[in-house]
């Protein structure tokens, strides 16, 4: 049974709902902040051993905790309705208390499912059938992004045959080429400067210019098993003179490279837009994330 006032309830919750997503509960907390100021928690409970006694006008808290939802500014970051209650109402219920909670702040803006300032989910996962729920009440996505995962242990770089672009050397980034990444990462998406925070960062130089850059974390990867040793690659930028040349591709490589030497396992990317072109260095999709929205 899970209760009310669990220091824990929230994330016991989300392990029983999303099994393939696992994530350490540390993670799970620090993404979403929960129960802080920055993030509304709307949680359903049903008296114990009788879900069908559920109330959604009363929404009784003295029994059993059997869903949440979590609303941060405009975006419903994560809706569970444990297997157990589903089909009594209970994700309806959640639904509407939620999106009347952002209708008070946000009268006119539409309603995000996932992404937002605290977020684990960009948007909904497909794997697990809720994509109808959420069509059915009006919400609708215009892509729909891909994890990827990409194994290391018998890895082979030689494979891939890549081309070496003419010119272009890679090393990790140092506190003086802060400026210059600033610049380069304005050049190619300037949203992306709020997401660099203390990872690696790997450029590709011409000479003494950074023509590209992506992020680097040995242990970054989100959904993973406890004392599993998954790494990140992110924000993989090239500045437009010098694309198709290959350089994304051998940056990535040596990114790869970079992991595997300090001991990575595996390495994870997150909300892939673009999954055939890491398709061909070896990653494989894992799941997706459906992109939906509601005005």
């Amino acid at each position: 049974m899970i209760r009310q006032n669990n220091a824990n309830d929230l994330y016991q919750i989300y392990t029983h709902c999303f099994p393939d997503y696992p994530l350490p509960e540390e993670e799970f907390y620090d993404s979403l902040k929960p129960d802080s100021e920055l993030t509304h928690t709307i949680r359903a409970f049903s008296p114990d051993g009788k879900p069908s006694h559920w109330d959604a006008k009363t929404n009784r808290s003295n029994g059993t905790l059997c869903g949440f939802a979590l609303v941060n500014a405009k975006s419903i970051t994560l809706m569970c309705v444990l297997p157990e209650y589903r089909n009594q109402g209970l994700g309806t219920w959640l639904l509407n208390e939620a999106e009347n909670f952002i209708r008070k702040q946000h009268k006119s803006e539409p309603i995000i499912l996932g992404h937002a300032e605290h977020y684990i989910f960009q948007g909904v996962p497909v794997e697990y059938g809720a994509v109808s729920f959420f069509e059915k009440r009006g919400y609708c996505a215009d892509e729909t992004t891909v994890n990827m995962w990409l194994k290391l242990e018998d890895y082979d770089f030689n494979k891939l045959n890549l081309p070496e672009p003419e010119g272009i050397t890679f090393r990790l980034a140092t506190e003086a080429d802060e400026a210059a990444l600033w610049a380069a990462i304005d050049e190619v998406l300037p949203e992306w400067h709020a997401l660099f925070n203390d990872d690696k960062v790997m450029l590709a130089m011409s000479g003494n210019q950074i023509v590209g850059f992506q992020q680097l974390d040995i242990e970054g990867a989100r959904f993973r098993n406890l004392g599993e040793k998954a790494g990140f690659i992110g924000c993989v930028g090239i500045i437009k003179d010098v694309r198709k040349q290959g350089i994304g591709r051998r940056m990535v490589t040596e990114g790869i490279k970079w992991i595997k030497e300090q001991g990575g396992e595996a390495i994870e990317l997150l909300y892939v837009a673009i999954p055939d072109w890491y398709e061909r260095l070896g990653f494989e999709p894992v799941s997706y994330q459906w992109m939906g929205k509601r005005r």
